[in-house]
């Protein structure tokens, strides 16, 4: 078992009642509130007892059989201050959909210590793996795996554009067109190794597509779809075709006031990495976002 140093007892203890045979993980999941995957985990880890004795996920319990559990704590999280509990759209068997707040900075990064949203699911999901990104000040729709197997299957989703989302976007000006198509190269700036820009040379593929929403006096409100994967795709092809997204002051998008880049994943569609049905999970509005839209329509 974990030393008592690293982890607070956490015990519990559940006496097995009526079954036929279940594996300990499947009963453990009916009787707990965890996942069959995290109930996996913790029986790997050595964290689950039967009868007294360390076991295993295939073993089946009886009536009368004693489990006893422990859920680490992750103290290095808290020592890092980890943001509050991620806020859960869905939880299936092999991964969980987030919402993600804007201001949070999803993964580890070179120069930055603090807390990330890969911290705050790991307290919740041990193991839980974060299969893409978005941008510190980009909020919206993420899926993260919760297996092994889940996180190389969404992955190789994501590498073959399987994986489909639609964001939304207010943007300074009036686009004309009601959609289009902007195809243009990007690549990492010479002057500036956090941004990306347009450029031939040494640059990848990335084409983003949009249609419009709402027209206002000075501002659009747009649907778009990234139909590659660059690191600020859609706030540098914006940017580019003169339509920078509002508050996205790294790419010009400063004239209007705005608390940070009004850019919102919305919806995601993949295959569930269990069943291969195709799903679908959409994202509310944050509440800035929200403000911003209603100060453009009364503008």
């Amino acid at each position: 078992m974990l030393n008592g140093k690293e982890v607070s007892e956490a015990l519990r203890k559940i006496s097995v009642e009526e079954t036929e045979g279940e594996r300990i993980d499947t009963y453990l999941s009916r009787r707990i509130p965890l996942t069959r995957s995290r109930v996996k985990k913790l029986i790997e880890g050595g964290h689950v007892r039967l009868n007294g004795k360390v076991t295993n996920c295939h073993h089946a319990v009886s009536p009368g059989d004693e489990i006893i559990f422990e859920v680490p704590e992750k103290k290095a999280a808290e020592a890092k201050g980890i943001y509050p509990p991620p806020d859960i759209i869905c939880e299936c068997e092999s991964y969980v959909i987030i919402n993600k707040a804007p201001g949070v900075v999803v993964h580890p990064a070179a120069g930055y210590r603090g807390s990330t949203l890969l911290d705050s699911l790991a307290s919740r999901y041990p193991g839980a793996q974060l299969v893409h990104r978005l941008d510190k000040d980009t909020s919206g729709v993420m899926v993260a795996a919760l297996t092994a197997e889940a996180g190389n299957d969404l992955r190789r989703q994501f590498k073959d554009r399987e994986v489909k989302k639609v964001y939304l976007a207010l943007v300074e000006g009036v686009i004309k067109e009601d959609s289009g198509e902007i195809s243009a190269p990007i690549r990492r700036s010479s002057k500036d190794p956090t941004m990306m820009r347009v450029g031939w040379s040494g640059s990848r593929p990335s084409a983003t597509r949009f249609t419009v929403k709402e027209r206002f006096g000075n501002g659009t409100f747009v649907e778009v779809y990234p139909l590659s994967g660059r690191t600020h795709q859609i706030r540098v092809h914006m940017s580019y075709t003169g339509y920078p997204i509002i508050g996205d002051t790294k790419y010009s998008g400063g004239m209007m006031a705005a608390p940070r880049q009004m850019l919102h994943a919305w919806q995601i569609s993949f295959s569930d990495p269990g069943t291969g049905r195709r799903v679908h999970y959409e994202a509310p509005v944050p509440e800035d976002f929200s403000s911003i839209l209603s100060s453009l329509k009364n503008s």
